[in-house]
């Protein structure tokens, strides 16, 4: 009696299996199928000046949708590391203020959907226009803490620390 009930259960086991493999090579093919995550980059403003409270930010979508899941999204400007916000329909945005003019990278990474993508953006950063007869223009980045001021002519500021 035994025997006849292993011999309706084996059948019923392998057609079991098969049928969980099956599905499994599915889901694989699924997930090696999908479209990468894409991100699109933007500045605000596009074009900034020293002082200015520069906007990052990155639109993200896959399959032209957007992602409003991701897991991670960050900028990497000078020495510091910005997470971004969610805002809506897959922008995610940080902000800095940039006291001195020159030329920069900033790095985006997105993670997201078991996808990464990163890009380094290069800017620039243009002097403020001060009505000052004795205004000076620097050529290169200087590093400073946001919200100091570089030291001139032997004196200093310390300005005001924005949070």
């Amino acid at each position: 009696m035994k025997l006849k009930r292993l011999m309706y259960m084996l059948p019923c086991l392998l057609l079991l299996l098969a049928m969980t493999a099956c599905g499994q090579d599915q889901q694989q093919t699924a997930l090696l199928s999908s479209t990468p995550v894409e991100a699109t980059f933007m500045l605000e403003p596009s074009q900034p000046a020293a002082r200015d409270n520069v906007t990052f930010a990155v639109t993200v979508t896959q399959d032209g949708k957007p992602v409003d899941d991701a897991s991670e999204v960050i900028f990497e400007w000078w020495k510091e590391v910005l997470p971004a916000t969610f805002q809506n329909d897959g922008l995610y945005i940080a902000k800095q203020p940039i006291t001195e003019p020159g030329s920069y990278f900033v790095y985006y990474h997105v993670s997201a959907r078991d996808s990464h993508t990163m890009k380094k953006i290069p800017f620039t950063v243009t002097a403020t226009k001060e009505p000052s007869a004795s205004a000076t223009t620097q050529d290169s980045p200087v590093e400073t803490i946001a919200g100091s001021q570089p030291e001139q002519s032997g004196t200093h500021d310390h300005g005001t620390t924005r949070h």
